[in-house]
C-alpha cells in the first residue's frame, strides 16, 4: 500500500485520474509500463514545481493504480 497518495480526480475533465511524480526515474518507470500496457495517458512537465503529471481515462484506473503501486 502506498504511504502516500500521489493521484487524484482530474480538476477540469473528471474522465480523468491524474498521477504525479517527483522522481525522474519513477516519472520513466510510470510510463515505460502504461506504454506497455497499450494505455492511453497525456503527460505534462510543471518546471517549478518539478512534477511530471499523467493523466489516465478512469476506465483504466484499475490497471494505472497497480502499475503506481510498482513505481
Amino acid at each position: 500500500m502506498l504511504s502516500h497518495l500521489n493521484f487524484k480526480e482530474h480538476p477540469v475533465n473528471k474522465d480523468y485520474q491524474v498521477y504525479w511524480f517527483t522522481d525522474y526515474n519513477k516519472a520513466v518507470f510510470f510510463e515505460e509500463e502504461l506504454i506497455k500496457q497499450h494505455i492511453s495517458y497525456e503527460k505534462h512537465f510543471e518546471v517549478e514545481e518539478q512534477k511530471y503529471y499523467f493523466g489516465v481515462l478512469k476506465k483504466d484506473d484499475s490497471k494505472v493504480k497497480k502499475i503506481n503501486e510498482l513505481t
